[in-house]
């Protein structure tokens, strides 16, 4: 399941409310109900999803990952950012062996991050849905703990991937099988909104992703001052570059599908640091 529709538009009004979208039955109104394009952050489309699941007999609990913030510019020890992206761990029933699941966070460069279900068994390698996009888990502990590591018995599980079957293997992220409930990701969003450092008041992202022509999976995005095009895995081109707030809105409306009120996300905007200027001839 892709991360599909907007980032942006949830943390644009949620910084304003103190809020984000994330509980399974507004994401569904958002996402199903409302019909305006919008999206939500990975917490939403992971609980969203977890629901889906749930429905279809699947077991299925959200667990978090903490992710390798150099895992692009290194490939030594990983540095681990705190607890911020929901995954899913499912079981088929009638199998013991779980599969994570996860919804993606958009991608980094060029991977997307759109994996199969990899199921937790060391080193077994899964296809993307972006070929030749690989995946798999090694286990392990957390190298930023101050616990012993236990080789016999490691505490957790990390993620690998590689845009293609030469390239070498980089870390992307570290999680553990401790499921966290509704009230634990309810104190992870808050902390993602409020706090000043915070990807609510820091970043502004929205991604499409959509089915191309020849059936391979496009995504547009739109992040800071530009929009960029990807194919499957291939480099991300740029297509467009903004110079006001005004143009980067009309991107998200137009690339993205948001239906979002200009004059209500201009006015969500005006008093932030990550605002492009402002035309004059679009204040309210």
């Amino acid at each position: 399941m892709s991360e599909l529709g907007d980032d942006s538009a949830d943390k644009v009004e949620s910084t304003a409310k103190g809020r984000i979208c994330w509980k399974e039955q507004d994401v569904f109104k958002r996402l199903v109900t409302e019909k305006k394009g919008y999206g939500t952050v990975c917490f939403g489309h992971g609980f969203f999803f977890r629901g889906i699941l749930r429905a279809l007999g699947y077991r299925a609990i959200a667990t978090a990952t903490r992710n390798n913030a150099i895992w692009n510019t290194s490939l030594g020890t990983p540095a681990l950012t705190p607890i911020g992206h929901t995954i899913l761990l499912a079981t088929v029933p009638g199998h013991k062996i779980p599969f994570l699941v996860d919804v993606g966070f958009g991608g980094i460069h060029n991977l997307s991050l759109l994996s199969k279900p990899v199921p937790l068994i060391a080193g077994a390698i899964t296809g993307s849905f972006t070929p030749p996009e690989e995946y798999r888990l090694i286990p392990g502990d957390n190298t930023e703990s101050s616990l012993e590591p236990n080789p016999c018995a490691p505490c957790g599980w990390w993620l690998h991937a590689r845009h293609s079957t030469t390239a070498p293997w980089r870390t992307i992220s570290y999680f553990t099988l401790e499921e966290y409930t509704d009230k634990d990701f309810e104190y992870f969003v808050y902390s993602m909104v409020t706090m000043p450092n915070g990807p609510g008041h820091t970043k502004l992202f929205c991604i499409k992703v959509v089915k191309g022509p020849s059936g391979i999976l496009e995504r547009y995005a739109v992040a800071g001052k530009f929009a960029t095009k990807q194919v499957g895995c291939g480099e991300k081109v740029v297509i467009e570059t903004f110079k006001s707030e005004h143009e980067r809105i009309d991107a998200i409306r137009r690339l993205c599908g948001i239906q979002l009120d200009v004059a209500d996300a201009l006015k969500h905007m005006a008093k932030r640091k990550i605002a492009l200027p402002i035309q004059e001839s679009s204040r309210l």
